[in-house]
């Protein structure tokens, strides 16, 4: 997760959801880079966990004798998958594992300038309010 706040106010201006972020997302900024910083909560695998999941297989039976064509059978067969289980280290766990799991919004709180971790955010934050009904733009 890739968190960008206002510099004096430590208000969260935007967000980048993820576990693991490409070059591409390193390099994206929300606002402007002389108002606001990021704080990077960087995920990782902690451990896999062996799946057993069933599948269907197409097995070749062999060569119809009539037609030329190869004759094929559908059968059910188990495989192991590994479940990847990812972690963040960093002392805020739990709230960045809420947040991530949508239980919680990173709206709810602001960067603390002190610390650079999530606090509680005690101002309300405006709706978006339309005086008119905005243009839609269709493909």
């Amino acid at each position: 997760m890739i968190v960008f706040y206002n510099k004096k106010t430590g208000q969260i201006v935007g967000t980048i959801s993820g576990r693991v972020h490409s070059e591409a997302q390193m390099k994206m900024w929300v606002g402007d880079r002389k108002e606001n910083k990021r704080v990077i909560f960087q995920w990782e695998p902690i451990k896999k966990i062996p799946v057993e999941q069933e599948v269907n297989q197409f097995v070749k039976l062999g060569v119809d004798e009539k037609t030329g064509k190869d004759v094929f059978q559908q059968v059910k067969k188990k495989i192991i998958k590994h479940k990847t289980v990812w972690g963040v280290k960093h002392k805020q766990k739990d709230l960045l594992e809420r947040i991530a799991k949508r239980k919680d919004k990173f709206r709810n709180y602001k960067i603390s300038l002190k610390t650079g971790h999530l606090i509680k955010n005690t101002k309300k934050r405006n709706k978006l309010t339309f005086k008119k009904k905005p243009d839609i733009i269709k493909p």
